[in-house]
């Protein structure tokens, strides 16, 4: 089963478009998996946010999205380029893809809040709303 979705969502065709062949889009059962992942491995806030005072490794980067590889390396290597996108609204399915995909194609991935998470590597990246980055290993 995969998701419907409505003809005006701009934002998600265009990510999907940005990302050619590099993503996958997960299934509603798939999604709802990913997202109890990510609770139980990622620390939250209650107002949504990763709580970033429970991650010990951890590099705010600014707003350049091409600092987040390379603040990646600074944390762990070798790294896992595969990634799931995760939005603040859980009603738009998760897409799996590559991370050298997501930076080359930032503005077209972005959301008000986004993550990007990667359970085998153990590691999380939060984008909010005001575009400043922060990564972490979990």
């Amino acid at each position: 089963m995969t998701f419907k979705f409505p003809h005006d969502d701009n934002l998600f065709t265009e990510c999907i478009q940005a990302l050619n062949n590099q993503v996958i889009i997960m299934s509603k059962i798939e999604t709802a998996e990913i997202w109890k992942l990510f609770k139980s491995k990622v620390p939250i806030t209650t107002w949504g946010r990763v709580d970033w005072s429970m991650i010990e490794r951890k590099i705010e980067i600014g707003y350049e999205p091409e600092d987040i590889i390379p603040a990646l390396i600074t944390l762990k290597q070798p790294i896992d380029m595969t990634i799931y996108v995760l939005w603040n609204d859980a009603s738009v399915p998760i897409i799996k893809t590559n991370l050298n995909a997501v930076v080359a194609n930032y503005n077209d991935v972005i959301a008000l809040e986004t993550w990007f998470f990667n359970p085998r590597d153990g590691y999380v990246i939060e984008v909010l709303n005001d575009c400043s980055i922060t990564v972490g290993l979990i």
